[in-house]
């Protein structure tokens, strides 16, 4: 092997193993002192005769966060020499280089008929509850998505998107205050306006996330009706945090301004990261989840598309460690974790669908997406459907404390799981989402009597006698899966069968009618799976 090629090995094994940095780039956290500022640019453009210009552009202004650029007459790069000065004074937290992040998709296989995926997260029976749009206050749910570009005018989305209905569009000013002018339906991080870029991969995210659905058009997304607020060209660190932050003022304007300004915005979803990194050392890109969170945010995050162990071998963002953020894997349409896709049972919280998902393609089109791109939006998708249940108690707690009820419907998501033996020990819950199983969590919030639980061991409480023969019978279920009603007499006759879901946010019931049979003693029995509970009643003849 010649000494040209083996160069060529070392770059490739170079570029893969690393985080690829933005040269003259560095995030740091530091006074907002003015003074402080001005020497700290003065020490780093006294580096060297070839830095002509510096700037100290604000990333997140909250957390006192911002991006040092350097510019120079020959192009090098000055970062490692000015992170070194800047690690030596005592108004600078932390400074580190800016870093490139990348996709989280694989190729796409042939197209799939239908959505296959829908039916495996229960989202089909979660409709039946909700199908998103508002919550029981009547807020218009948001979720705000960023990547690399969206196809803003594909024909599927037009009444999903977020409308900022306070920026006059077109007139050149930010009438908001928000920082950004004409951001009608979120922000462009390159050119820092409301022009979004057109690109492929964040147009299948936002698909998955927020089709509009019932129409006779396309595919259906996991929200039915809520909004999609698109921020593209957040392709490294430093616009991820700035991205972050536009979802956090706008958040933050809706809470204070009672919703007269901003938006509600619920979840966040990034199918990008930085393979091989820790959250340790990102911690302004990590900082940002707790302030998202805060002000009732749940954020989600893709974790990479190979199959290592994160907990080991770092990644970004699912190592960082915020109790609002999720880590998600991708598994098939057989509930197998994908080969290429992270695991860690610290850091990765559970799995979604994602290998053949079927969503948008830009131009108005259609095809199947995949890797842990297309999981991450289930479940931000999930985000915004447990948002919108119209539960009087859970909009109160959501409204009174924002934060809480951030971590009480994270923890439902993760709860709800479906176990997966493919997940068993590599993942925090072991299992793939599940969101009728998620809502059946939240049901304690949505009983007319808080001392009776709705759900519990398989059990029936009692039959009530209607009229007519008719009779109610009142039962728990331990979880949504499919039960058994049979009804038999005394001698052991069946009479009476059918299958039931049980309800998620009002006691189980089912009502059946016994007018043709005679007086006596009759049997209820349920049946869920190997377990099988009876109770007795009188049926008085009409």
């Amino acid at each position: 092997m010649n000494r040209f090629s083996i160069l060529i090995i070392c770059l490739l094994v170079s570029f893969s193993a690393f985080a690829q940095k933005v040269a003259n780039e560095i995030i740091l956290r530091t006074s907002s002192n003015t003074s402080t500022k001005t020497e700290m640019l003065r020490s780093i453009k006294s580096m060297d005769r070839d830095i002509n210009y510096v700037e100290l552009k604000p990333l997140c202004k909250s957390l006192d966060i911002y991006l040092l650029i350097i510019e120079t007459t020959s192009g090098s790069d000055f970062s490692k020499k000015a992170i070194n000065i800047l690690q030596f004074n005592k108004d600078v937290d932390y400074a580190y280089a800016n870093s490139m992040t990348h996709r989280r998709a694989t190729p796409n296989d042939p197209r799939v008929p239908n959505q296959w995926n829908l039916g495996l997260v229960r989202a089909i029976e979660a409709w039946d509850v909700t199908t998103g749009g508002e919550d029981f206050n009547g807020n218009e749910i948001v979720i705000a998505v960023m990547d690399d570009g969206f196809d803003i005018d594909h024909e599927d989305i037009q009444s999903n998107l977020w409308m900022n209905n306070n920026e006059i569009i077109g007139d050149g000013i930010d009438n908001d205050f928000n920082g950004y002018i004409d951001d009608k339906h979120g922000i462009d991080l390159d050119s820092e306006d409301g022009n979004i870029d057109l690109e492929s991969h964040g147009t299948s995210v936002m698909g998955i996330i927020g089709a509009d659905s019932n129409n006779e058009i396309g595919i259906s997304g996991i929200n039915w009706n809520s909004k999609v607020m698109v921020l593209s060209s957040v392709t490294n660190e430093a616009k991820v945090i700035a991205g972050y932050d536009y979802i956090y003022q706008m958040r933050k304007m809706y809470n204070l301004s009672n919703g007269i300004t901003g938006a509600y915005v619920v979840a966040t979803n990034y199918s990008l990261g930085i393979d091989d990194e820790f959250g340790d050392d990102h911690p302004a890109w990590c900082n940002l989840y707790d302030l998202l969170g805060d002000v009732g945010i749940v954020s989600v995050g893709a974790t990479t598309n190979s199959n290592s162990n994160v907990d080991e071998q770092g990644d970004l963002p699912t190592t960082c460690s915020s109790p609002y953020f999720i880590g998600v894997t991708n598994t098939d349409k057989d509930d197998l974790k994908v080969t290429n896709a992270g695991f860690g049972q610290e850091h990765i919280d559970l799995s979604a669908p994602g290998r053949n998902t079927e969503t948008f393609k830009p131009d108005s089109q259609y095809g199947t997406f995949g890797g842990t791109s297309a999981s991450a939006p289930h479940v931000t998708g999930a985000l915004g459907l447990l948002y919108s249940i119209k539960c009087e108690n859970l909009a109160e707690f959501i409204k009174e404390r924002p934060g809480e009820a951030a971590l009480r419907i994270r923890q439902s998501i993760l709860k709800g799981t479906d176990a997966l033996p493919s997940l068993n020990g590599v993942t925090a819950s072991g299992g793939r989402l599940n969101i009728l199983k998620s809502m059946s969590d939240l049901s304690e919030y949505c009983s007319n009597d808080p001392t009776i639980p709705i759900s519990g061991d398989l059990q029936v409480d009692f039959v009530r006698e209607d009229k007519n023969g008719a009779y109610t019978i009142f039962y728990k279920s331990p979880d949504t899966r499919e039960v058994t009603l049979t009804i038999y007499d005394m001698i052991g006759r069946k009479l009476y069968t059918t299958q039931s879901i049980p309800s998620v946010f009002s006691r189980s019931n089912e009502r059946i009618n016994l007018d043709r049979y005679q007086a006596g003693v009759y049997i209820a029995t349920l049946s869920l799976e190997d377990e099988v509970v009876s109770y007795k009643f009188r049926h008085i003849s009409q």
